[in-house]
């Protein structure tokens, strides 16, 4: 219940996230900016003297303020995901435990080319063969690894991490125990590496669009590399230190920081892979979370599962469910004209012998088709109407009744990916080979609430009334 307004006057550059956050809590209405001035509507939960302090001078940024510009992307609430922060600090965790690891296993890997070339030039040729060997490699991972990451993003980038830290320590040992055979180690780590490498590159790409919306991605991602950067100043001091630890505590100098290093970089991957709210949807779940959209309602968070259970459900992935929609595996039962016309915008097909998307669709046709398919079952009812209306064609009604009625939802995509979904035809099995394409024809659109009384109240007159102009009447 609104009890009124509030005009607060803000200072020049004033954040207004916390007041989205009063808005998502109850504790105001709503807000809106008029030039310096914001105009919050009240309830009775306000607390105003609180409210009036938006308008006190703000005090001048310290170190850590100014820091966190250069660190923390501007309007975060709005543009990333809520375990933006959480999934960050562990990446950098690792990257700066990472650095630490290279350091301490420099010295290592130097011997170890002391020992099996007597001389600069064998080191260059060696690093020559590793040149070849590694772009033959990744061409070879681009062409077959790397699309494993478009279908289940989350498990692949946990599979990455841990087959990049099984290399990493794979080289540090042969190093310490097979110092003179340099070459032929490296060069199938150089292999495994382009693989795993390959694996997550592709994994990540997925896991970084869905941590920002679209609009705010180059910006973001010039702050990750901040991020980054300053986990490699932090790398060799830690490196350093670890090692001055383990001599002082009587420990190997050079295999205790490697193995003490290693599991903590094994543990951020870990722990990436739990803050990473990011699951590949099937057909039931993509059903269900359009069908909360179709409804008005907010779709379902994915849940967070703990560090033990991330690791379970990685490696024993739950049965994919198959949902009430039927997904034909070829086009031919809708290829009649007037339906091609009608759709003639969209990459999917849809009626009662059930649904099917043309080869790469988008992530919205993926959304929009099965949201249309949901809204032709909604109308199953009219079903009899319908051919009395259209004889012979009463179906192909029923399809452009639930097309009128179809709502834009535009923003669907972005709102699934921040709630943690993936969605992504190879991991859905869709796509048919057939192509098609026809003259569109403009339909009218319908609001909810004409359909909900046409459903409520059906009638031949009402049917033909919501579907004044079709050309199949």
């Amino acid at each position: 219940m609104r009890i009124g307004n509030l005009v607060v006057k803000i200072p020049p550059g004033a954040s207004l996230s916390e007041l989205d956050a009063k808005v998502r809590e109850g504790e105001i209405a709503g807000y809106r900016q008029d030039g310096d001035q914001v105009i919050i509507e009240l309830t009775p939960r306000s607390d105003v003297e609180k409210l009036k302090a938006l308008a006190l001078p703000r005090p001048s940024l310290g170190v850590w303020q100014k820091l966190s510009q250069v660190l923390i992307p501007p309007q975060r609430e709005e543009t990333c995901a809520p375990e933006y922060l959480k999934l960050r600090a562990w990446q950098v965790a690792g990257g700066v435990v990472g650095g630490a690891l290279t350091y301490c296993g420099a010295t290592m890997l130097f011997n170890s080319q002391q020992a099996s070339f007597p001389n600069g030039q064998g080191i260059a040729m060696a690093g020559a063969w590793n040149s070849y060997v590694g772009l033959a490699a990744n061409t070879a991972a681009s062409m077959t690894v790397a699309r494993k990451g478009d279908v289940d993003p989350k498990r692949v980038a946990l599979y990455a991490g841990l087959w990049s830290t099984a290399n990493t320590f794979a080289q540090y040992a042969a190093a310490a125990y097979l110092p003179a055979q340099h070459l032929p180690t490296s060069l199938a780590l150089n292999v495994s590496g382009a693989f795993s490498g390959n694996l997550g590159g592709s994994a990540g790409t997925h896991v970084a669009n869905h941590m920002v919306v679209e609009h705010a991605r180059g910006t973001v991602g010039a702050i990750n590399g901040n991020q980054d950067r300053f986990a490699g100043l932090l790398g060799t001091p830690l490196g350093i230190g670890v090692q001055y630890a383990c001599s002082a505590a009587h420990l190997n100098p050079t295999l205790a920081p490697i193995a003490i290093l290693g599991s903590a970089l094994l543990f951020c991957n870990l722990q990436q892979i739990n803050a990473m709210r990011f699951e590949s949807v099937d057909r039931l779940q993509l059903e269900k979370l359009v069908g909360s959209l179709l409804e008005g309602q907010e779709p379902e968070s994915v849940k967070p599962s703990g560090l033990l259970g991330t690791i379970k459900e990685v490696f024993a992935p739950p049965p994919e469910q198959e949902g009430a929609i039927k997904h034909l595996s070829s086009a031919g039962p809708l290829l009649q004209e007037e339906r091609v016309s009608m759709l003639a915008s969209e990459d999917y097909l849809v009626g009662q012998a059930g649904l099917v998307f043309r080869q790469n669709c988008g992530v919205n046709s993926l959304i929009r088709g099965t949201a249309h398919a949901l809204m032709l079952k909604k109308c199953e009812s009219l079903k009899d109407l319908a051919e009395k209306a259209s004889p012979g064609k009463g179906e192909l009604l029923l399809t452009e009744l639930s097309y009128r009625a179809l709502p834009g939802g535009s923003s669907w995509k972005d709102q699934l990916s921040l709630k943690g979904w993936h969605i992504h035809p190879t991991k859905l099995q869709v796509g048919v080979e057939q192509k098609w394409r026809g003259k569109p024809y403009q339909v009218e659109a319908i609001s909810a609430k004409d359909l909900q009384e046409l459903l409520a109240n059906p009638s031949l007159d009402g049917l033909k009334a919501v579907m004044k102009g079709s050309p199949l009447l």
